[in-house]
């Protein structure tokens, strides 16, 4: 604290100031307040206010804030007073008062900037938290005193009695406070010289992080240096000051640059160390949180809400969350919010039910063998994961039509209720992207004091860093891509996880859950919130509403574990012959791991980095024809889907050119009509067509090349091309693991002329769908 200050150049002025506020003010009630305020310019480190000695605090703002707003902010007892100053000039009062609670005063800088002065700290706070303001301790430039190196004045100091009525006034969280004065003696000028560097970095670079730091080390200075040095050994005042500052050093170490920040995301850029090959432009704020909520009651963790990264190799939201924790020194809960049939609007059941949840036992089945994996790898890391089941109402309120909406919305309220900031993934599909934002902008509205910030791992390269807009074509995308992949494929760092971060078998949720294992009617209310057990996925998979229609596969397991090996054997002994193999469908020669990059089970990042170990000459046409199809081709999926958030499962998101040549050949005379169940059924007279069907239906895939004759033909055999469009997107996301998908939606459009250019018209297909992809059934 400070024991020394500066006062007036010459007393004479102090003086001449009295009788100028006295003659404005012009009464004798007024008297009181004035010798309160010329007492706390003399002595400012205590102030003498009904019978106390306080320390004065100043807030500096960049605005003026009107009465009621400022009333609104502060308790009702507290109204606000306009007074003006300048710096170093006459000081011009017009009103001055004092009042049951809190007494302060406005102050206008010559800079236009305003300082509110205040005798306690407690509205302050509150003050400083809703403007988003810094707090700081009374200091001589801002109240016009002029140190002086010639002449300086050490105050008295309080009495104990005295002192102790200031310690048990100020006794706050760490975090609710920060310490910071300059101190002015005859062997101390570089005190003097920080604050002269401090106020020329205020005025050019707004001050933003340099007045924290300036006196963390100013009070780190007693601590390091000998006694000697510094000459205060023989001098009682600097004893006492000595042991103000061991006490508040502990303090700026763990509070200062918290509370001088006014949102959850200040907070943590300001202390974080992202992990190696972590990019910035992955990180997307959704909304900053209010530090200032938490200061009464202190956040019991942080939450990583993983919804299409189901992995812990190369995650980079997991690594950023367990980086965050470490930084806010708070423990790590992953969860993840399982939905089934059950949450899928009656609407969308016919149409595209997996688009909204996982609808059938196939992916039901696989997904829950991945996350099964990724709890087994994350309890080796020692940290805690949840999959939470939300069982609706019986009738759920609709979030813009979709009741799995309001489960995931209630999940996350009820997950997130003691947590300081959420990390979540970015999904791309409208459901579950939208769902996110809603949960964003529902605790920005009702001010939750949690933070929530998303991050893009599931690409090489971000949606938006690659194109600000939708791009026409792969040779549009593919160099704005390829001159960013160097800055995108670099290794991330497994980043360590330290103790107090670790969560297993912690309950740091404070709600209570129960095993999804059998049903119970034992549960009062409508909802309930259940745990999986993922140990015994067959009782969970037995549980769930899904579509039995559709089983589970014994060809592929989910996981991590499961895509490390897939994808090892594919560069081993398949990826020489890529380029030459991958179009015939007789052959074995893809990779098969699309589906895992659907769900979540493997990086991009880390398949690029393995393929170009790979260094053989003759692998490197192959090697190339890889990353083309799975960097470039897949993120134009993503930046389709991202550009046309509310029509890439529709019609109106192909170009003008085919749709016009579609809705011109719409009644051309088509050689057979099949039905929706005569197609699923792979009843038609096209031998491939239905081979390539059967193989869907049974196994899960289908080859790429086939895919697109496939949709080709549905659009041949349906009355209309819109209804051809319904039938391909369900058939194809109701049965292959590896949709729905950017790259599922995109591949459907690309049949009906997304993604191409206008060839030579022909029946039923128009300028579009070129006659090469269906050579397969021609023979």
């Amino acid at each position: 604290m400070t024991f020394c200050k500066s006062v007036w150049e010459k007393e004479t002025r102090a003086n001449g100031m009295r009788a100028e506020i006295l003659r404005q003010l012009g009464n004798e009630k007024a008297s009181t307040s004035t010798t309160f305020l010329l007492d706390q310019i003399n002595k400012p480190q205590f102030f003498h206010f009904r019978d106390q000695y306080l320390e004065p605090w100043y807030l500096h703002l960049p605005y003026s804030l009107d009465a009621n707003e400022f009333s609104s902010i502060l308790s009702p007892n507290t109204i606000p007073v306009s007074n003006h100053m300048q710096p170093r000039r006459k000081m011009r009062v017009s009103r001055l008062r004092e009042y049951t609670q809190h007494q302060y005063e406005c102050l206008m800088n010559a800079d236009g900037t305003y300082l509110w002065l205040f005798s306690e700290i407690s509205p302050l706070m509150r003050l400083a938290s809703h403007a988003q303001a810094r707090v700081y301790c009374l200091e001589d430039q801002t109240t016009g005193l002029t140190p002086h190196s010639e002449e300086m004045v050490n105050l008295p100091l309080a009495t104990d009695s005295e002192t102790e009525i200031r310690k048990k006034q100020y006794t706050h969280s760490t975090t609710t406070h920060m310490i910071g004065s300059t101190k002015y003696t005859k062997n101390n000028e570089s005190m003097s010289s920080l604050m002269r560097i401090y106020l020329s970095l205020k005025h050019i670079l707004g001050i933003v992080m340099i007045f924290p730091f300036i006196v963390l080390v100013v009070a780190s200075v007693p601590q390091i240096l000998p006694s000697k040095w510094l000459q205060i050994r023989s001098e009682p005042q600097w004893s006492r000051l000595l042991s103000w500052i061991t006490h508040y050093r502990l303090l700026a170490v763990s509070g200062i640059t918290k509370f001088a920040m006014a949102s959850i995301r200040n907070k943590l850029e300001a202390c974080i160390r992202l992990p190696s090959g972590f990019q910035n432009e992955r990180i997307r704020w959704l909304y900053d949180g209010i530090s200032h909520a938490r200061i009464q009651q202190k956040p019991s963790y942080l939450l990583y809400w993983m919804q299409t990264s189901v992995r812990t190799k190369y995650n980079y939201s997991l690594e950023y969350a367990i980086a965050a924790a470490a930084a806010l020194h708070i423990p790590l809960q992953v969860v993840y919010f399982f939905s089934d049939q059950s949450t899928v609007p009656a609407s969308q059941l016919p149409k595209d039910p997996n688009a909204f949840a996982f609808s059938t036992e196939r992916h039901a089945k696989f997904a829950l063998e991945g996350l099964a994996c990724t709890e087994k790898r994350l309890r080796e890391r020692g940290l805690s994961f949840k999959v939470l089941y939300h069982t609706p109402e019986k009738d759920p309120p609709l979030v813009d039509g979709d009741s799995s909406s309001f489960c995931r919305k209630q999940l996350l309220s009820k997950c997130a209720q003691h947590a300081l900031l959420v990390v979540t993934d970015r999904p791309y599909l409208r459901p579950a992207a939208l769902d996110t934002l809603k949960c964003a902008t529902n605790a920005s509205e009702t001010q939750l004091p949690w933070g929530m910030v998303q991050i893009e791992g599931d690409v090489v390269v971000p949606c938006e860093t690659t194109s600000k807009k939708e791009e026409y074509a792969a040779r549009t995308i593919r160099p704005k891509i390829t001159q960013l992949l160097p800055s995108f494929i670099k290794e991330l760092e497994h980043v360590s996880v330290p103790d107090f971060v670790q969560s297993v078998d912690r309950n740091l949720f404070q709600f209570p859950t129960r095993y999804f294992l059998v049903k119970s009617p034992a549960s009062d209310t409508n909802e309930d919130i259940l745990e999986f057990n993922l140990s015994q996925l067959k009782d969970i998979l037995a549980l769930l509403k899904v579509d039995r229609n559709v089983p589970g596969l014994s060809n592929f397991r989910g996981g991590e574990d499961e895509a490390s090996l897939l994808t090892k054997v594919f560069l081993e002994k398949k990826l020489s012959n890529y380029a030459l193999g991958r179009n015939e469908p007789s052959n074995d020669g893809t990779s098969n791991i699309s589906l895992y990059l659907h769900f979540g089970h493997i990086s991009p990042v880390r398949i690029a980095l393995a393929t170009h170990k790979i260094k053989a000459a003759s692998s490197k046409a192959s090697r190339d024809a890889f990353l083309e199809e799975m960097i470039v081709r897949r993120e134009l999926s993503v930046n389709m889907v991202v550009f046309n958030p509310h029509t890439y499962d529709s019609m109106e998101c192909i170009p003008n050119f085919a749709k016009k040549t579609l809705e011109d050949h719409a009644n051309d005379k088509r050689p057979f009509l099949y039905t929706l169940e005569e197609l699923e059924a792979a009843k038609t007279y096209d031998q491939f067509w239905n081979a390539a069907q059967m193989e869907m239906l049974f196994s899960g895939k289908m080859h790429g090349y086939m895919r697109m004759y496939w949709a080709k033909k549905i659009l041949e055999w349906s009355a209309s091309p819109t209804q051809a469009y319904t039938h391909a997107l369900y058939l194809n996301n109701k049965y292959c693991l590896d949709a729905p998908d950017p790259n599922s939606y995109t591949g459907i459009a690309w049949s009906f002329g997304k993604h191409d250019q206008g060839w030579k018209e022909r029946p039923i297909f128009g300028k579009q769908a070129t006659k090469r992809s269906l050579t397969a059934g021609d023979k």
